[in-house]
């Protein structure tokens, strides 16, 4: 990893700050950019690595071949014997390891930019969510409803009551009437 992908920090990066949209849409194809470089370079050093790894085969096989007693062979090795040993040798196993390291660094950076690209698109539904107004600090159109149900529910007991009352009043006129 070069030193300005070792700058890159990704769990901040990536985080997206809601009240600060405008921001965050400002910045995001810088972000995503530097992601990319540092995607491209990280390939560039994977794939560097494995020619390193071919490299050190050939250099490996060509020792063997020319200097078989050297590697514990009496006789001139097999095809199958020659790709054992170098597989075995420790410049090979150094040389895959490395691979393998800036292999996964790749991998690692690559997913970093594809979560750049999420995050583009939770910024257009963040920005979206705001222009509907979800945001927003007044919630008076959801109170204003809340009231409007309970005044309903409770005009409606109200109208019950005096209903009930009137009809009360009836059966006593009628009961004084008799």
């Amino acid at each position: 990893m070069s030193k300005e992908d070792k700058d890159l920090d990704f769990s901040e990066d990536v985080k997206i700050d809601k009240h600060e949209l405008d921001r965050e849409l400002i910045n995001q194809p810088s972000l995503y950019r530097e992601y990319a470089k540092a995607y491209a370079h990280s390939l560039q050093v994977r794939d560097k690595a494995k020619a390193r790894i071919d490299l050190v085969k050939a250099e490996v096989d060509s020792d063997i071949r020319t200097n078989y007693e050297n590697f514990g062979f009496d006789k001139k090795p097999t095809e199958a014997a020659i790709t054992q040993a170098i597989i075995k040798s420790e410049e090979y196993s150094e040389a895959y390891d490395d691979f393998i390291e800036k292999n996964t660094e790749a991998k690692i950076i690559g997913h970093s930019v594809e979560a750049f690209v999420q995050r583009k698109d939770m910024l257009i539904y963040l920005t979206k969510l705001f222009l509907s107004g979800y945001y927003s600090e007044s919630t008076s159109i959801h109170e204003d409803i809340v009231e409007k149900k309970l005044k309903s529910k409770q005009d409606k007991k109200i109208k019950k009551k005096l209903a009930s009352r009137k009809k009360i009043k009836k059966i006593k006129k009628i009961n004084k009437t008799n």
